[in-house]
């Protein structure tokens, strides 16, 4: 069994081998990636394990939840902002880009950014610079960009709602992470997983599942 570098894709299914095989290869570059797949398949593990498997592994993981944040505020969110660039703006902040700097930026769910914000994430994969709220002056981004979404990215694109070059550019290092449903021969590797992670943390000495119990997971 060809173990995986997250617990979450753990198995020996043809396609998962070949999302393991998938993150091993991607990591290794320093082009963008997106990952898609549907809520709970584990978009952000793979996401972590693209980055300690690549060259900026000593930098900052720093994850944004895109669907999560306000899209006013979003913005200074990952750009920063300086003093006085909105009402509240009491002092100059950096943004998750900053911070990430030397590193690995991972933007969950960036079918849901708007058409500003996709047109400034296109920017920073173009000419490498953003700029952040309030300010005149462009700063330069060494960060690697991950990117996830759980939508339909590719009709988001003919609806005209995702910017096409940008998607074409995201999408160069794909990866897609299938359901349990779709690699049934690796849920009894998994519930083996479990059962053994759990009883050293839990103090318990469980061996098996009934057979009655499997067939119905």
């Amino acid at each position: 069994i060809l173990v995986s570098v997250v617990s979450a894709l753990l198995g020996s299914s043809t396609v998962i081998r070949h999302v393991q095989h998938l993150i091993m290869k991607v990591a290794e570059a320093e082009a963008p990636v997106l990952i898609t797949g549907e809520p709970g398949t584990g978009k952000e593990m793979v996401a972590r394990a693209i980055h300690e498997k690549s060259s900026r592994a000593s930098g900052p993981f720093v994850p944004v939840k895109c669907g999560t944040i306000a899209e006013d505020l979003l913005e200074a969110e990952l750009f920063g902002h300086e003093k006085g660039a909105f009402p509240g703006a009491n002092q100059s902040r950096e943004g998750r880009f900053a911070i990430a700097e030397g590193g690995t930026i991972f933007l969950e769910e960036v079918s849901k950014l708007s058409a500003r914000l996709q047109m400034a994430l296109m920017r920073i994969l173009t000419d490498g610079t953003y700029t952040p709220v309030g300010s005149q002056n462009p700063r330069l981004s060494n960060t690697r960009i991950i990117c996830s979404t759980s939508m339909n990215i590719d009709l988001a694109v003919r609806e005209r709602t995702f910017r096409e070059d940008l998607y074409y550019r995201l999408a160069g290092c794909a990866v897609y992470i299938p359901p349990l449903r779709e690699r049934r021969e690796d849920i009894a590797p998994l519930v083996e997983h479990y059962i053994q992670k759990f009883n050293q943390t839990k103090g318990k000495s469980i061996f098996g599942v009934a057979p009655d119990a499997m067939n119905a997971l």
